[in-house]
């Protein structure tokens, strides 16, 4: 950034598109510049406004009258689908910088990204919003929170209760947000499974999401942010994931596909800018068909454990000659079902590859016939893709 005040930046983040909003800022002595002083949880870190991130504009003239009214007011960038950003906030603090070290090496590198440094010596890593609804999660990992729908940061210019600024190490002038990985985006969905909270600093609480045991229109929710395409081409897969999804919940389970509808409708919706022009009715097909065969809703069955498994372990080292995540991450999952075999071989169809991997099933058996090439597998049997046999496998690597 070229200019120095912070009207000056809250100009040009709303010229970016990024809606703005002043906040507290700091005094000298550290404490905050609200009428609770020394007394506020969250000095130089809440809206100045009634209304808060509400408030957020990229209306010039009443962003003129805020900083003119309170010319040191740090900057607040609300995030989600109105500025098209979805934010990682990585804590110093709370042993972020490990938890993200952890995450690149399981789920591999992210795209060339802005990355601001915040005054607690943390970092803010920039990326697009995927469309739909991703909602702002605290502690997705140990000191890593994702600042989405419902959520803002504090922005370059500002300055931290410490007296340390926050300030651009990759700018966005250069570096424009990129889209997020599809892998990375479906871990961030997946650790919706525990309790997390959109917290207006200022005194509201845009109320507490639950993922497990809750609200119906929770779990729909959860569903349709964690199974949007990624880009053309993926619509009947994600489908599929979506009937999964939604049989997490045992309101539902047993409901007939022509119930779900509504449902389904909210999801279409959401994958339109990715699937483009299908219509409606191609998707209710599908998806009423794919109803009907699934069998294990996301999560549930013994599956579902050993992925998660996979998921959260490092990858083997056999797997990092791959640079594609979803093929590193199938030979995380075979290794975990060799595990769970012992001394025996293990047992995986094309089909289930592909579900668990998120992957169509051409794919599959094309990637698992490279791990035979390649001795990270050995086929012991070969099973019968008409009759849905399932091959079996030894894991041949660490």
């Amino acid at each position: 950034m070229t200019t120095d005040t912070r009207l000056d930046h809250a100009l040009r983040y709303a010229d970016f598109g990024w809606p703005v909003f002043p906040c507290y800022s700091a005094r000298s002595t550290g404490a905050c510049s609200c009428r609770l002083g020394s007394s506020c949880k969250h000095p130089a870190k809440h809206p100045h406004t009634r209304h808060g991130l509400r408030d957020a504009t990229i209306e010039s003239r009443q962003i003129k009258r805020w900083w003119n009214k309170w010319p040191d007011a740090n900057v607040g960038i609300r995030t989600g689908t109105d500025s098209d950003l979805l934010v990682i906030d990585v804590d110093v603090a709370h042993g972020g910088p490990d938890s993200l070290r952890s995450v690149l090496r399981r789920l591999g590198t992210l795209p060339e990204h802005p990355v601001a440094k915040t005054g607690g010596g943390g970092c803010h890593l920039l990326f697009q919003h995927p469309g739909g609804r991703v909602s702002s999660r605290q502690a997705v990992a140990e000191g890593i929170d994702i600042r989405a729908d419902g959520g803002y940061i504090i922005a370059p210019s500002s300055i931290h209760a410490t007296g340390s600024p926050y300030e651009w190490r990759v700018d966005p002038e250069k570096t424009p947000p990129p889209t997020i990985p599809e892998l990375w985006l479906e871990w961030l969905s997946s650790c919706g499974h525990r309790d997390t909270e959109a917290q207006d600093i200022d005194g509201g609480c845009w109320g507490r999401v639950v993922w497990d045991g809750v609200a119906l229109d929770q779990v729909v929710k959860r569903s349709i942010d964690a199974t949007l395409p990624a880009a053309f081409g993926q619509r009947h897969g994600c489908l599929f994931r979506f009937a999964r999804w939604l049989k997490s919940h045992p309101a539902i389970i047993d409901a007939p596909a022509t119930a779900l509808k509504p449902y389904l409708r909210q999801w279409h919706k959401a994958a339109l800018p990715r699937i483009r022009t299908k219509p409606f009715e191609d998707s209710w097909f599908d998806f009423a068909e794919s109803w009907e065969k699934v069998k294990h809703p996301i999560g549930a069955g013994p599956m579902g454990d050993i992925l998660k498994r996979a998921v959260a372990a490092d990858p083997p080292i056999v797997a990092r000659q791959y640079e594609q995540n979803q093929l590193r991450l199938l030979v995380s999952l075979c290794r975990e079902l060799q595990r769970e075999a012992g001394k025996r071989p293990f047992y995986l169809s094309v089909r289930t590859a592909a579900e668990q991997i998120g992957i169509s099933p051409s794919h599959a058996a094309t990637w698992l016939n490279g791990l035979v090439i390649d001795n990270i597998l050995k086929r012991v049997r070969r099973g019968d893709r008409r009759k849905r046999e399932a091959s079996e496998y030894r894991y041949m690597g660490d």
